[in-house]
């Protein structure tokens, strides 16, 4: 088996698990420098000479693709959490500039008055 296979396998899958762990804590700072860091490796191993046995065998050893699929989900619930806060300030900056509307007067009523 191809040993420096296995080194970039292993290193995708502890920065997988390093983007999961600063997604569920919201620490989004530090995650674009390890997704990139993710897609270095990929690009490495895309330029290895290997055999497709061996890199199904370390996806399945290494559970690439639940570690994947879990790093999706995680993404996709933190993401549809800040749509919801993102609506409900927008409900709020609306229903605010409405409610402040019906009490504003208006410049020309006021100067007719005076």
């Amino acid at each position: 088996m191809n040993e420096e296979l296995r080194r970039y396998m292993e290193d995708y899958r502890e920065k997988t698990l390093k983007s999961i762990e600063l997604v569920e804590k919201e620490d989004l700072e530090p995650l674009d420098d390890i997704l990139n860091s993710r897609q270095d490796i990929i690009d490495s191993i895309e330029n290895l000479q290997y055999k497709k046995e061996d890199f199904i065998n370390l996806c399945e050893e290494f559970k690439i693709m639940q570690l994947q699929k879990r790093l999706t989900e995680v993404m996709n619930e933190k993401k549809m959490q800040y749509r919801v806060e993102i609506d409900k300030i927008k409900e709020s900056k609306t229903a605010n500039k409405s409610y402040n509307k019906q009490f504003s007067v208006d410049s020309i009523y006021f100067n007719k008055k005076i």
